[in-house]
């Protein structure tokens, strides 16, 4: 957990120093809006995750986990996708309300978002690859 909070500080604050529409005056400002997107996904944790359930039942049906080829397939773009949604609230809201970050624009946002969303979605899964236990 501490990993995934210290890389989204680093891509908020890389972004915010890449776009002119993304401004973090510091890490430790960047780190307290990852900080608080994550208190504030955990504080939603259980509703949004009977959302996004019910999001993948309604896709998938009342199939059984299948191979390939079934719709089951389409559950880790589901999941990307809802993170994306979910991240890219939390992150409006925690940003328009901390000091030290200003959202001038979209494209920061944006960029922000789906960097930390790519990171949520597979940082894991490449972490235990690495051999490195969460």
């Amino acid at each position: 957990m501490l990993v995934f909070l210290l890389v989204s500080g680093l891509l908020i604050l890389l972004v915010g120093s890449l776009t002119s529409s993304l401004e973090v005056k510091s890490f430790g400002s960047a780190l307290a809006v990852a900080f608080a997107m994550t208190a504030a996904g955990w504080v939603l944790s259980t509703p949004l995750a009977m959302a996004q359930e019910a999001l993948i039942h309604w896709f998938t049906g009342s199939s059984a986990p299948s191979g390939p080829d079934g719709p089951w397939a389409y559950a880790i773009y589901i999941n990307a996708v809802f993170t994306f949604v979910v991240n890219l609230i939390l992150f409006l809201v925690v940003a328009s309300v901390m000091s030290g970050v200003t959202i001038r624009g979209v494209l920061g946002p944006f960029l922000a978002v789906v960097l930390i969303t790519v990171a949520e979605v597979f940082l894991p899964r490449a972490l235990l690859e690495a051999g490195i236990s969460l």
